[in-house]
């Protein structure tokens, strides 16, 4: 069932998802998430300022999994601090630009 008709109905919502699972079961699949990010390098937690109410980010993940990874570890703090500081010179330039269109 994809039609749109079919995704408004609450009965098959209901009906196909069922209960919510219990967090125990989650834990391991957050762990899975946690590690595939880690290995695969990406950069999780890099950004400034991404929160979610519902969900876990990768980074939120660390303290599931029993693996560390101490090279990409410290390769997501450099580049976290990179990402601050550009965005900090963007958003000051952007704020001497903003002034700059005031005063004119």
């Amino acid at each position: 069932m994809t039609t749109a008709a079919a995704v408004d109905n609450p009965a098959w919502l209901k009906r196909d998802l069922g209960t919510a699972p219990r967090t125990e079961d989650l834990v391991p699949l957050f762990q899975r998430l946690y590690e595939a990010c880690m290995e695969k390098g990406l950069p999780i937690g890099c950004a400034p300022g991404i929160n979610a109410s519902l969900v876990l980010l990768p980074e939120e993940c660390r303290s599931l999994s029993r693996r560390r990874f101490p090279v990409q570890t410290l390769k997501l703090k450099l580049l976290g601090a990179a990402v601050r500081r550009m965005m900090s010179r963007r958003l000051a330039a952007a704020d001497v630009t903003s002034e700059e269109g005031r005063t004119s």
